[in-house]
């Protein structure tokens, strides 16, 4: 089964600066000057509490409303024992929640999603998380309930008619914007998806998945075929045309003096 398209998609590979959405809709700005390190696919990006390194958008693409189905993953692993909870991914603010993934050491080492009405769905299926390990965590809100799994497993399901509209306007990945809370992470991620308006099946989690290796070959061609941030390489008649994108995708054929 093909995944469907994400509307974000990061895989991470940069050297440093920000994290690169290669379906060319919302860069994520790093902050703190998070590091590299191998990652489940190629490389993956490194977050150091210490350090107050994390990345953010306020790109109203991760603002799905009340009503927007809504599906993320990302492949994470954390370095340090848990001490109380690190963030994983997010928009929450004082009074302002609109959803969060956490790790969490409150009940055992488990992820944790958290919808606005501050009640938690805690991940009952996998266990104890440990360091230094990959996990693909997955998660969303199918208009009728909001669920979790890890590594494309059983997944943990709570009835959630409709969406709360939050007022946090950030997104965070490795910390929360909460002033005084900031609650941040010490670890990596890797392959990080956001679809807006989709809920990813439990077929399509583990063709993402596949089999704990990780898997980017169901991305559009388009984003599998990216050398550098926002730009194509293609070649017509022995010219090969490299195209510098700002945050949008341009029709090849255009580019090519086609029509």
């Amino acid at each position: 089964m093909a995944v469907t398209a994400p509307t974000t998609y990061y895989k991470a590979d940069e050297a440093s600066g920000d994290l690169v959405d290669y379906m060319g809709v919302a860069n994520l700005t790093a902050h703190g000057s998070p590091g590299t390190t191998t990652g489940k696919i190629n490389d993956a990006r490194t977050i150091a509490s210490a350090s107050s390194q994390y990345f953010s958008s306020t790109n109203a693409t991760f603002s799905p409303g009340t009503s927007t189905h809504f599906s993320g993953c990302a492949w994470v692993k954390f370095t340090s024992s848990v001490t109380a909870t690190q963030i994983v991914f997010g928009k929450d603010e004082a009074g302002g929640r609109e959803y969060i993934v956490w790790i969490s050491n409150l009940v055992s080492k488990r992820f944790e999603f958290w919808d606005p009405t501050n009640t938690a769905l805690g991940d009952t299926v996998f266990g104890d998380l440990a360091t230094n390990t990959w996990y693909l965590v997955a998660f969303g809100w199918d208009g009728t309930n909001k669920w979790l799994s890890v590594n494309a497993g059983t997944r943990d399901t709570a009835a959630v008619g409709s969406w709360v509209a939050g007022t946090s306007t950030e997104l965070d990945i490795g910390r929360r914007s909460y002033s005084g809370f900031p609650t941040t992470m010490d670890g990596a991620v890797d392959g990080i998806g956001w679809w807006s308006g989709h809920d990813l099946s439990d077929a399509e989690l583990a063709e993402i998945y596949n089999s704990g290796s990780g898997s980017e070959s169901w991305l559009p061609a388009f984003a599998r075929g990216f050398i550098s941030p926002f730009a194509f390489v293609y070649g017509r008649a022995g010219v090969v045309a490299a195209v510098a994108q700002a945050g949008t995708r341009t029709s090849m054929l255009s580019l090519m003096g086609v029509g």
